[in-house]
């Protein structure tokens, strides 16, 4: 989930400078922490302001969201004072302190698969006089890139399958496509499941016989751990491997795997 609020923040305000700063929601009676967001401050150069924006995952709960809001001052105060001089008096002749730099009159809310309508959430910060804009990263960054995990035997039905999403307008990380030649092949695939937005995993009998398959599969369970439980990881199948004979070592990633909808993608099954 961090993903995608790192790559909005990139995309937006490209080499701004940029403070965060993980902040729990507590009840204010009990103490008792509700959720955790990420407070973000961005010195926007292009507009001369700072601007503040609030990363929400996973939220559906109106009480929730309006602990945040009556919040939202006090999230930001953990900024006061902080800010750096930039500027080169000598090549620019110019020098400026982004303290003295005033707030954008908005703050952005950047939300990740949180089930309230935004126009309820626009009316929910307003009643504690916050002027919000919303940005649905689950519906901006949805599908964008998927990272193919399979066996060698099985790259031909895979093929078809990379051609149909790329039909879709899915970008694809497929191996005889984008492997870089001279690239450490263990890096390179660890690098691929961890930088892309879903992972398809093919759960055949080839696929998931092979070492490399399941050590995708271990690094994207970790990863998904710590995004806080977010779905990354597709499972298809060719055959019925998965269900009836697969016993890796780790019961644990069958059980991960097995707990899922697994999507039957073989075009010669009668199913």
């Amino acid at each position: 989930m961090k993903d995608k609020m790192d790559r909005y923040i990139s995309e937006k305000y490209g080499s701004s400078l940029s403070m965060s700063q993980r902040m729990p929601i507590s009840n204010r009676v009990t103490g008792e922490v509700l959720f955790e967001i990420t407070a973000y401050v961005v010195i926007d150069h292009i507009s001369g302001s700072k601007q503040r924006l609030v990363y929400i995952p996973k939220c559906n709960e109106y009480k929730l969201l309006h602990s945040i809001a009556v919040s939202i001052n006090q999230i930001f105060n953990v900024f006061d004072g902080v800010g750096v001089i930039i500027g080169d008096e000598k090549s620019s002749g110019t020098i400026e302190s982004t303290m003295d730099m005033p707030f954008s009159p908005k703050i952005i809310l950047l939300l990740d698969e949180v089930d309230i309508p935004s126009n309820e959430m626009v009316n929910i910060f307003l009643s504690v006089d916050v002027r919000v804009q919303i940005v649905d990263l689950s519906k901006l960054y949805q599908y964008k890139s998927v990272f193919i995990s399979y066996g060698g035997k099985d790259e031909d039905i895979v093929k078809n399958l990379n051609f149909t999403l790329i039909e879709k307008g899915i970008k694809t990380w497929f191996f005889p496509n984008d492997a870089k030649p001279g690239q450490k092949l263990h890096r390179m695939m660890s690098e691929g499941v961890m930088h892309h937005d879903k992972v398809l995993l093919v759960c055949s009998k080839t696929s998931l016989s092979r070492n490399g398959v399941l050590n995708e599969i271990e690094r994207v369970l970790e990863r998904e751990a710590e995004e806080g439980g977010s779905d990354i990881l597709i499972p298809v199948t060719l055959d019925d491997f998965v269900y009836q004979e697969w016993s890796p070592e780790r019961d644990d990633i069958a059980r991960h795997i097995k707990a899922r909808v697994i999507i039957n993608v073989n075009p010669d099954s009668p199913s």
